[in-house]
């Protein structure tokens, strides 16, 4: 009996130790393969950076103003006899505009003018007399006192004569007719808006760290949406005297030309004031950057493990500051050295170290292999966004495209208009 239980027990050893045995041979295949396993190459999209000095300049929101701008209006009331312009006219200074009905002024006019000749010979003959002392001083005092207040009342009714006729105060183009023959115009009502166009003023906004590099007959360009391949010119000629203590902004003012009159009050100006040329710094793409809590930073692509074709490429963060931006670049600061390849597209899917491939970089080395030659050759791209941007660039087998492009900014409010820094690429 005893000694069929130990054979029973011997038995039951073997089996559960071969079980076990077996799971820890097991266990340790799995352990060594997850550890000598590398996932495939991620497909990027990359270029190079570049070290370039760029013109220096202010971008900034402005608007178009009249030098003079005025509405038109009459100082006496009545009702309109005559309108003697349409809309759009364009007028020289001193131009009969409107004449308003002045048939009892007129009345009024004769008769004082009646009654100032009669002063008048009241006045002389009373003065002959009193130099020969055949009238008293008091009676002499009385002729000229009413010589001079008819003399005042017939000058009264021929201003208000003339408040009764309107001229244009300075040469410009007028709105449109907001009056009609027959109408009654109130003193101060708007008949029509008047504007001086050549030359206009522009004005706009920008921050105060830049005062600076601004100052009186400084040249700009800007454009407007009208006309957008029409670059128009601009010299300053004032700074507002304080700087806005609700946007840290000062206000700026420009004298524009305008012959062509293509320039009217109230566009929309996108000004562009040159600062010089900048020191060189690192260029890259501007979708190459990318934004975190911890700041901006960049992958470059740099070698691996391995030679020749055989070599394998990485990616390492880089931390960089951003500098000015201008059509789809952006100057950076930071460890990156010219020539140093960037990921401008896939970044969303690495992480330090991972391993990559080039999909749309152009061949300048003839031993490069077939497959990094290739992007149809090269492995599947698991993010569905990066496959379908990788197979939109390589469907033609060039590089992707950059688009020259600033954004409008929008960097201030309506009340600020903020300039924003901006550079130039010679490229």
């Amino acid at each position: 009996m005893t000694k069929r239980m130990g054979l029973m027990l011997a038995a039951l050893a073997v089996i559960f130790g071969g079980i076990f045995t077996y799971k820890w041979i097991e266990s340790q295949f799995i352990a060594d393969y997850l550890a000598s396993y590398q996932p495939p190459p991620v497909a990027i999209s990359a270029k190079p950076a570049f070290e370039e000095a760029w013109e220096r300049s202010l971008r900034a929101t402005g608007t178009t103003v009249a030098i003079n701008e005025i509405d038109v209006s009459s100082e006496a009331d009545g009702v309109i006899k005559a309108v003697h312009f349409e809309s759009g006219d364009q007028v020289n200074k001193g131009d009969l505009l409107i004449e308003l009905d002045d048939q009892v002024e007129q009345a009024n006019l004769r008769s004082y003018e009646a009654r100032l000749r009669l002063a008048k010979l009241n006045y002389d003959r009373d003065s002959k007399l009193a130099t020969r002392k055949l009238i008293s001083t008091d009676q002499f005092d009385r002729s000229k006192a009413e010589l001079d207040e008819v003399m005042a009342l017939a000058e009264q009714t021929q201003a208000i004569i003339d408040q009764k006729t309107v001229r244009a105060p300075f040469a410009g183009r007028l709105g449109l007719r907001r009056v009609s023959v027959g109408g009654y115009l109130a003193a101060g009502e708007a008949a029509v808006t008047l504007q001086s166009l050549d030359p206009v003023f522009v004005d706009f906004n920008f921050p105060e760290q830049h005062l600076p590099d601004v100052h009186v007959g400084q040249t700009l360009d800007f454009t407007i949406k009208a006309f957008p391949d029409h670059v128009f010119n601009a010299t300053v000629t004032a700074l507002d005297a304080r700087v806005s203590t609700k946007t840290r902004n000062i206000a700026v003012r420009a004298l524009a030309p305008n012959p062509e009159q293509l320039l009217l009050p109230g566009m929309f100006a996108d000004v562009k004031l040159s600062l010089g040329t900048d020191e060189p710094r690192i260029v890259v793409p501007d979708t190459a950057v990318i934004y975190s809590l911890y700041g901006q930073a960049v992958f470059e692509v740099v070698d691996g493990k391995g030679r020749g074709a055989n070599r394998e490429q990485v990616v390492q963060r880089r931390a960089v500051t951003n500098g000015a931006q201008q059509n789809g670049w952006v100057q950076v600061e930071g460890d990156i050295a010219p020539s140093a390849m960037i990921v401008i597209n896939g970044q969303n899917k690495l992480q330090n170290g991972m391993r990559v491939k080039i999909v749309n970089r152009e061949k300048k080395d003839p031993t490069l292999d077939e497959t990094e030659a290739n992007p149809d050759a090269a492995a599947p791209v698991e993010d569905s966004t990066t496959q379908e941007q990788v197979t939109d660039h390589d469907a033609s087998g060039a590089d992707p495209v950059i688009l020259d492009t600033v954004p409008e900014d929008g960097m201030e409010s309506a009340d600020s208009g903020a300039a924003t820094p901006a550079t130039d690429s010679p490229r």
